[in-house]
């Protein structure tokens, strides 16, 4: 949801197109800014298939030769997937967590 802040600097971008451009001015530049929203939106689309595809290839590869790598290699591009679509900045420690055995215990 767009805060009032936004809505103004909007609201002042509109109003500065139109003074100088007039109404076709604001019209072509919000058709533009449309399309590459579109645009953006197809190759960001085209992207999350991509990586859902290849974490699926890595769960083939893994039943074929049970190579645990390739298991948390699918299992992090998920995660990446769904911190992409939740806005999440993912932790580090998360993404690339250490196996057990490297964990040094107090």
């Amino acid at each position: 949801m767009p805060t009032n802040e936004s809505l103004q600097q909007t609201r002042q971008w509109l109003d500065g197109l139109h003074a100088v451009h007039g109404y076709d001015g604001v019209v072509h530049e919000v058709s533009t800014v449309l399309n590459e929203n579109a645009n953006y939106s197809a190759a960001n689309h085209r992207y999350r298939k991509q990586l859902a595809d290849t974490a699926t290839m890595l769960l083939s590869l893994y039943d074929a030769t049970g190579q645990e790598k390739l298991l948390d290699a699918a299992r992090d591009i998920r995660r990446l997937i769904e911190w992409a679509d939740s806005g999440l900045m993912p932790v580090q420690l998360e993404l690339f967590a250490m196996p057990e055995s490297d964990w040094v215990s107090p």
